[in-house]
């Protein structure tokens, strides 16, 4: 787990022969990148589901592109 936090959010540097770590500041939005379509198939499958009466089918549909999303902006990030 700590070399994928670091992997992510940390880029190694070597000068000098020591060791430090910068910031890259693409990495601040991750959480962004996870939340965002997230929340947002939520909010869209509640307000279809509001709109046809139905209880939790598309909140659990949103629920599943919203991870489905996050997980390929992760991959993207992780890519670059």
């Amino acid at each position: 787990m700590q070399e994928f936090v670091k992997k992510v959010a940390f880029r190694k540097i070597n000068k000098n022969k020591e060791k430090k770590f910068e910031m890259n500041p693409v990495y601040f939005n991750v959480g962004f990148y996870l939340l965002v379509p997230l929340l947002l198939g939520i909010f869209i499958g509640y307000q279809a589901d509001k709109m046809f009466k139905t209880k939790p089918i598309f909140v659990l549909i949103g629920i599943g592109f919203g991870t489905i999303s996050s997980f390929y902006n992760l991959w993207k990030l992780l890519k670059e």
